[in-house]
């Protein structure tokens, strides 16, 4: 199965130490993640001037060359047409528009304003059906995660990396004491809410 990655899901796995459980688990459902080429030129600018934690951006690097980078170039019409939306950067339009072009592939996205601008767009509709129930949120792959590994062995980084998401920062509110319970209620509750903003663009069931 292809999933299609932005940066930021990326970026946020990492800061929160979860690369190589996500690794493990892309090879227990023999997924293939497809990441923007940008995340490796941007991550080492980051490095050299000292935007970005060294240790982040080298776990970054290092998963990357586990993963394939996206060397397609966007068809021209759906990349332009869904580039053309408000609050849509070149980065998820790119993303959108090759989730269109394959049927059997997923987006994966930290990027909920931008979900949230593709439900309020007027798309026609034979963009709209192709988009349905194939995105798939940061909390989504959170959550996942959780399920499949320990999660008192997860919540150090968990923590460590909550200062890079807002909704993770409320699901590990109570650090290191953080109740596994409590983190799968709020994670459920915070992507219901999503589903309500974003229509019918996130996933329904895991699809892996």
């Amino acid at each position: 199965m292809i999933v299609l990655t932005d940066n930021d899901i990326l970026l946020k796995l990492c800061a929160s130490r979860l690369d190589q459980q996500f690794l493990t688990f892309i090879e227990k459902y023999d997924l293939e993640i497809q990441y923007l080429p940008s995340l490796k030129y941007k991550t080492r600018k980051e490095i050299e001037k000292a935007k970005l934690d060294e240790s982040v951006g080298e776990r970054i690097l290092a998963l990357l060359e586990a993963l394939t980078p996206l060397t397609q170039k966007p068809k021209t019409e759906s990349f332009q047409y869904f580039q053309s939306i408000t609050d849509m950067d070149i980065g998820e339009a790119q993303l959108i528009s090759e989730v269109i072009e394959n049927p059997d592939a997923y987006i994966m996205t930290g990027d909920k304003r931008a979900l949230k601008a593709l439900h309020k767009a007027e798309i026609a509709d034979s963009y709209r059906k192709k988009l349905v129930h194939r995105a798939i949120c940061y909390e989504q792959v959170l959550l996942w995660i959780t399920e499949d590994f320990s999660f008192q062995e997860l919540l150090p980084g968990l923590v460590e990396g909550a200062g890079f998401d807002a909704s993770q920062r409320a699901l590990v509110g109570m650090g290191m004491e953080t109740k596994s319970d409590s983190f799968r209620d709020g994670a459920e509750s915070y992507i219901r809410s999503l589903r309500q903003q974003t229509g019918q663009c996130l996933v329904e069931l895991r699809p892996f």
